[in-house]
């Protein structure tokens, strides 16, 4: 139940497989390379879009020792996704784990996920599903990421087809941290701007990669073609491009998490 992973429908998960040392108030990420019916990973999706609830039936969030008939129910997962359908978080609304002692968990995707046509997300040799397994320790993370790096580096001179980069110190919500700009596309990402010198908004689409530790922007600007025939896109000449990255607002709650 691994190799979907790279050569299946998956192109990433966190926490990674056998991780150790997670935070017990972790969010489980999983990116798919196609748009997944959300029918068949949020329970009431097709009766209210706006359902948060996890299907049991696709998902399944157990303590590795105690085997799936003690997984995480329904109403205890809260679940999001992008706006392409690609990336969903699962936020368990308890803490995972204990306190006094490392907990491993266990997290299967079952062969009820579904593509956005219907068909199954897991085929062939992958039919199975897939599944991985991480370690939660006895600490709750009350430190927040951090910027480590940046592309292009500040007041530097740069082609205008270079990409722009934030590099953070650990693995960042791929759903808070990812969208387009596209004037008359909603909705309209604006967790990061980029703006030209007269301070509009350049359109384009923030992607996240790296293990969810880097976003990257790409604008909508064609200008050319690269040897091979791809298509280059390019930021505004000539001018003086500026990038920011909006800190959440947190929650009043005695431990602080983000809106």
């Amino acid at each position: 139940l691994s190799g979907s992973l790279g050569a299946g429908i998956l192109e990433d998960h966190y926490p990674p497989r056998n991780a150790t040392d997670i935070p017990r108030n972790t969010r489980i990420f999983v990116t798919f390379k196609e748009a997944i019916n959300p029918e068949s990973i949020i329970k009431g999706y097709a009766e209210d879009p706006t359902s948060s609830d996890l299907n049991t039936d696709s998902i399944v969030i157990y303590k590795t020792a105690d085997g799936p008939t003690t997984a995480l129910a329904s109403d205890k997962v809260a679940v999001y996704h992008d706006e392409a359908f690609k990336i969903f978080v699962f936020d368990p609304v308890e803490y995972l784990g204990s306190s006094e002692e490392d907990t491993n968990y266990t997290v299967s995707l079952t062969p009820n996920i579904e593509k956005a046509d219907g068909s199954a997300a897991f085929s062939g040799a992958y039919a199975a599903g897939y599944a991985w397994t991480f370690e939660v320790s006895t600490e709750i993370d009350l430190t927040p990421p951090y910027v480590v790096s940046v592309v292009p580096q500040p007041a530097s001179l740069e082609p205008r087809n270079v990409t722009i980069e934030i590099n953070f110190s650990e693995a960042m919500d791929p759903v808070a941290g990812t969208g387009s700009y596209i004037i008359g596309e909603e909705p309209l990402f604006t967790n990061i701007r980029v703006t030209d010198e007269a301070g509009d908004t350049v359109e384009g689409a923030f992607e996240i990669s790296n293990a969810y530790r880097t976003v990257s922007f790409t604008t909508i600007d064609a200008c050319g073609e690269d040897p091979c025939g791809d298509t280059i896109y390019c930021l505004p000449s000539n001018q003086v491009v500026s990038a920011v990255a909006h800190a959440a607002t947190l929650k009043p709650d005695e431990i602080p998490q983000a809106l």
